[in-house]
């Protein structure tokens, strides 16, 4: 990764949090971003209820979503909280 670099990774996966923290350590400049499903496991980018957020963005109700098949495959839950977590990190636009 490159300098001031964002890692956005699942909080969730032990191993990759192990990796992660070690990464962080050698390479304080890197931004983290973890997301997961709780709001515990990643305050960042989680699911509240049925509503994406990220950040201090509500990205709306994952029902809506029709990668969520109606907030039922939480795989492509997850998968839409990394997108936005990368979108939202890099600084794109929330509107």
């Amino acid at each position: 990764l490159k300098q001031q670099g964002l890692l956005v990774y699942k909080a969730t996966d032990a191993a990759l949090f192990r990796a992660v923290t070690h990464r962080h350590d050698a390479r304080p400049d890197l931004r983290l971003l973890p997301y997961a499903l709780s709001a515990e496991a990643a305050p960042d980018a989680h699911l509240d209820g049925t509503r994406l957020r990220v950040l201090d963005h509500d990205l709306g109700d994952v029902r809506d979503m029709p990668l969520s098949f109606g907030g039922l495959a939480k795989y492509n839950i997850e998968n839409l909280l990394a997108a936005a977590a990368c979108a939202v990190g890099m600084g794109i636009r929330i509107e």
